[in-house]
C-alpha cells in the first residue's frame, strides 16, 4: 500500500517501512503555476500503533470542497484523534519551510473512513475517506469534481493524470520537507465489476511510470467534457503469491462510493 500500515500501503508510515523509491517514477514535478498544484495537497496524520507507539503517516489528498478533502481510508486507520491530522499548504513542487512563504498547516476538524475498510497481505478494501478541515483553504486552492454514476466510465487503455506528494529520497524516515508534488499519466488496465466486487477498484499499468511511498490518497483524474474529474484515489500495488510487488496499482473506485461519500460529507459539514 502506499502508506505503510502493513507491507506496502503508499503513505510513508514509519512502521516496518521498506526502502522508499523515488516518488512518481518517470513523472515530472508539478510547477507552481499549474492549477493542479492547488488541488492536490499533502496530508499528515498522527497515529497510535496497537502497542502504543506514536508515528506519523505522510500521504496525499485531493481537494473536493473549500474545506473538504478526499483521501485513502488507511491514512486514518491508526488515528485516535482526527484533529491531530493536518494538510500542509505549499507552493509546488516542494515545501519551503525556511523561505518567505513558510510552512502553513490547516488541521482536520473531523474525518469519516468507510466503515467497511479492511486489509490483508495483498491490499486494502473499501479504502476511502473524506475529511473536513478546521477552516477553508485559501485562494488559489480549489476543488476538483468527483465522478458520479451519470458519467461514462473511463475507456480501458486511456490514461489518467495521477499526482501526489511522494518521497524523493531513500530513507525510511523521510522528513516532510523532502516531499514534492509530482505527476504522471498511467494507462487504465481494468475496472472491477462495480456491483459484484467486494471492493471496486481501478487498476493501472505501472510498467513505465508509477506511484510510490507518500502517494496514498492521490487522485486519478480523467477529463470529462473538459473538466478534470476524480475517478480514483491511490491505495496499493498488486502482489503475486510470493508477496512481490507487480507493476500494477489499485485506486479505489470513487463512482461506486459516491453515495457514501455524499452522506459522509453531509454528516461532517451538517448540510
Amino acid at each position: 500500500m502506499y502508506c505503510l500500515i502493513k507491507r506496502s500501503i503508499v503513505a510513508s508510515v514509519i512502521l516496518i517501512a521498506p526502502t522508499l523509491s523515488q516518488a512518481i517514477i518517470n513523472g515530472t514535478d508539478v510547477n507552481s503555476s499549474d492549477p493542479l498544484a492547488y488541488s492536490v495537497i499533502a496530508l499528515q496524520t498522527k497515529n497510535v500503533a496497537p502497542d502504543g507507539t506514536i508515528f506519523y503517516s505522510n500521504g496525499s489528498a485531493v481537494v473536493i470542497g473549500r474545506n473538504l478533502i478526499l483521501t485513502a481510508g488507511h491514512m486514518f486507520y491508526y488515528v485516535k484523534d482526527n484533529t491531530a491530522a493536518s494538510v500542509i499548504l505549499s507552493v509546488a513542487p516542494s515545501w519551503d519551510p525556511n523561505g518567505t512563504i513558510g510552512e502553513k498547516r490547516v488541521y482536520i476538524k473531523n474525518a469519516e473512513m468507510n466503515p467497511n475498510f479492511r486489509m490483508d497481505n495483498y491490499g486494502t478494501y473499501n479504502d476511502i475517506a473524506v475529511a473536513v478541515l478546521s477552516e477553508n483553504l485559501p485562494e488559489p486552492y480549489h476543488p476538483l469534481k468527483m465522478a458520479d454514476k451519470n458519467m461514462p466510465a473511463p475507456v480501458i487503455g486511456s490514461k489518467a493524470l495521477v499526482s501526489g506528494y511522494g518521497v524523493d529520497i531513500n530513507s525510511d524516515n523521510a522528513p516532510v520537507t523532502d516531499r514534492r508534488l509530482r505527476m504522471t499519466h498511467l494507462p487504465l488496465m481494468s475496472i472491477d465489476a462495480t456491483y459484484f466486487s467486494a471492493s471496486p477498484k481501478l487498476w493501472f499499468d505501472e510498467s513505465v511510470s508509477g506511484i510510490r511511498s507518500g502517494d496514498s490518497g492521490c487522485p486519478a483524474i480523467f477529463d470529462i467534457n473538459g473538466i478534470p474529474t476524480v475517478f480514483g484515489v491511490a491505495i496499493h500495488h498488486k502482489y503475486d503469491s510470493q508477496g512481490q510487488a507487480l507493476p500494477e496499482s489499485a485506486f479505489t473506485n470513487v463512482v461506486f462510493y459516491r453515495d457514501w461519500l455524499d452522506q459522509a460529507e453531509r454528516k461532517l459539514t451538517g448540510h
